[in-house]
């Protein structure tokens, strides 16, 4: 009750405003003192309480408050060919962005994980400097305000962080920046475009929808994805290895399951369509609450190894050992 007071109070139940939760945590955080106070707890409790607010009220205003930005990044089109061996991804990523001011004379990427081969503004090559773990590219001429460009990045990324690689599948997860030369403001959604170059006998599961899938010599294929709704950064991903599918239906929209081997993963169709079977009734409740149809063609969930637990835009990771403790809890 206490809670619900406070934000009433400050938000009128608003919780799309960042700067009504700040205020109410401070003021929140005020009220607990207080009561500590009141109740007689020692001053090492109370000093304690004190820290924590001060500590928790710097990591609020400095890490979550969105700030304007001089650029508005619209489109990424990556088009990358991941190598199993080496865990290497490997390719390039064209930027289409529109600064947003006149002032714009950088821009600065995370370039942890990378090797930088060549920057293009427009299709003419720019200079670029790596300081520390950032790619930083300055603009010898002013670009013009509202105006679209094209920057394109050649590199190639063997990530520890953002990208798991195994023998039979690979996945990428959350750390987008890891992986993908982008930015990182989460308020600033993209749309995506992944051309991913592979062996033809995996299945891939990336963003948005399939659009094509084009045959290329020694045994290699090009799948094409694309995501037409602007996402976060860190929604960006794809999923590609060794698996089954299991298909399962929910009214219009189709639900595919794709994952190891029985004898890799301990999963069959069976107990997997055990373990998933209230997805498509909680689909049709959501919808109907929301008033409108998920809008995409289908939905995906890639079970892989380990206790993974990430959406994506346009599918799920879903750990093996997390689908057993289902089974195992909940389903016998």
């Amino acid at each position: 009750m206490l809670i619900q007071l406070v934000v009433t109070l400050y938000c009128g139940w608003d919780f799309k405003h960042f700067s009504c939760l700040y205020n109410s945590c401070i003021v929140l955080g005020i009220i607990l003192i207080i009561f500590q106070i009141i109740k007689g707890s020692d001053m090492k409790s109370v000093l304690l309480m004190i820290g924590l607010l001060v500590a928790s009220s710097y990591v609020l205003a400095h890490e979550d408050i969105v700030t304007n930005s001089e650029v508005d990044f619209v489109h990424y089109l990556a088009e990358l060919e991941p190598n199993f061996e080496k865990k290497l991804l490997r390719g390039s990523v064209t930027i289409s962005f529109v600064p947003t001011t006149k002032s714009l004379s950088e821009l600065i990427f995370s370039s942890k994980y990378k090797q930088i081969e060549s920057v293009k503004l427009n299709g003419d090559v720019v200079s670029y400097s790596l300081v520390g773990e950032q790619l930083v590219i300055k603009f010898e001429s002013q670009l013009e305000e509202a105006q679209i460009y094209s920057l394109k990045v050649d590199y190639s990324a063997s990530p520890e962080r953002g990208m798991k690689f195994y023998d039979d599948h690979l996945f990428t997860v959350y750390h987008t920046k890891n992986w993908l030369v982008s930015h990182d403001d989460i308020s600033d959604k993209a749309t995506f475009e992944l051309f991913l170059t592979h062996d033809v006998n995996l299945s891939m599961v990336g963003n948005g929808r399939l659009v094509s899938r084009v045959a290329l010599k020694q045994n290699k294929e090009v799948s094409h994805w694309r995501q037409d709704t602007p996402i976060p950064m860190y929604t960006f991903g794809f999923v590609i290895g060794q698996f089954d599918t299991l298909f399962l239906k929910a009214d219009d929209l189709d639900i595919s399951i794709l994952f190891r081997k029985s004898e890799l993963s301990g999963l069959t169709p069976s107990l997997l369509s055990e373990a998933f079977v209230d997805v498509a009734d909680m689909l049709t409740f959501f919808e109907k609450k929301a008033g409108f149809a998920l809008n995409q063609g289908g939905y995906h969930y890639v079970v892989v190894n380990g206790h993974m637990a990430q959406e994506a835009s346009g599918f799920s990771l879903v750990g093996e050992k997390f689908v057993h403790t289902v089974l195992l809890v909940y389903c016998t």
